[in-house]
């Protein structure tokens, strides 16, 4: 089927059947934004965790890690809209890639409402070919419509099948990370709880060895003070010893000292004793010495 045909037969009931669809699309792409920003924090909560040095408490509560049940119902909302608007229908069989009817239906609708101008190519041909740029760079349906509805309303003129790709790819960025949010929520709450779970019996561990280490520093301090102490004992005890030894002999020394004192003040009291007597009178010679001298 040409663009032409496909224009013609389908321009109108796709354009009222987008018309009453938008505004849940809408709905479904907000949701889905707010889920990304609840899935950031979580990531942004798991990176500091994460970023945690040994021994610091871990600065977040495990309830930070639940995702409420509001926030739950939104996902299972999301992923409902998403399966009505991305259904297996608009896709080859077995290969993930969008129709080329789906991609030319939408495409018709979007470049019937903005000024394609004059180009190189002939209109007709100029579709064919964003319809086949568009078919081999894989863009997803959701982002085939937000991204037409972007072209639409930024009211720019279409001069080039580059500059749609460009808005396409951008929406089909957006989109991934919209997905990721809505099926990686959950289970990013889930690493994270796990995670803080862990670096809490981590942290009791690193405390436990933090002790440990402490403790030993303690007794290896008071271990070298413990051996200082009985080398300056030992060397008091032998100091203490020769000072014995030299107390014995200086006390050897007084006694002798003493003895010979006392010894010296008995003589000199004896001599002083001597010194008070009378001088002695002289012999008288007998009458035989008397008369042996004579001869």
């Amino acid at each position: 089927m040409s663009i032409r045909e496909i224009t013609v037969t389908r321009r109108l009931p796709a354009a009222r059947k987008l018309a009453k669809d938008w505004r849940a699309f809408t709905k479904l792409m907000a949701e889905c934004d707010e889920l990304i920003e609840v899935e950031e924090v979580l990531r942004g909560r798991l990176r500091e965790l994460r970023d945690r040095r040994p021994g610091a408490a871990p600065d977040i509560d495990i309830s930070e890690a639940e995702v409420s049940e509001e926030t739950k119902a939104q996902i299972e909302r999301c992923k409902q809209a998403l399966e009505r608007f991305d259904r297996p229908e608009h896709y080859e069989e077995n290969e993930g890639v969008l129709r080329s009817e789906i991609i030319a239906e939408r495409l018709s609708l979007m470049l019937g409402r903005v000024d394609t101008g004059p180009t190189n190519t002939e209109p007709e041909a100029f579709a064919r070919m964003m319809v086949a740029h568009v078919y081999d760079a894989e863009i997803r349906y959701p982002a085939l419509l937000s991204g037409c509805r972007a072209i639409e309303q930024e009211q720019k003129p279409v001069r080039s099948i580059g500059y749609v790709l460009e808005v396409l790819e951008e929406h089909q960025a957006e989109w991934r990370d919209r997905r990721l949010a809505i099926y990686w929520t959950e289970s990013t709450a889930n690493r994270l709880r796990d995670e803080i779970v862990e670096a809490q019996a981590k942290l009791s561990l690193e405390q436990a060895e933090e002790n440990v280490k402490r403790l030993q520093r303690a007794a290896d301090t008071h271990a070298r003070l413990l051996e200082r102490h009985r080398e300056a004992c030992e060397e008091a005890k032998r100091a203490a010893i020769e000072a014995h030894h030299k107390y014995q002999q200086r006390r050897h020394w007084v006694i002798d000292a003493e003895h010979r004192l006392g010894e010296m003040l008995i003589a000199l009291h004896a001599a002083r004793n001597l010194a008070k007597l009378p001088a002695p009178e002289p012999r008288k010679q007998t009458t035989d010495e008397k008369r042996q001298w004579k001869y």
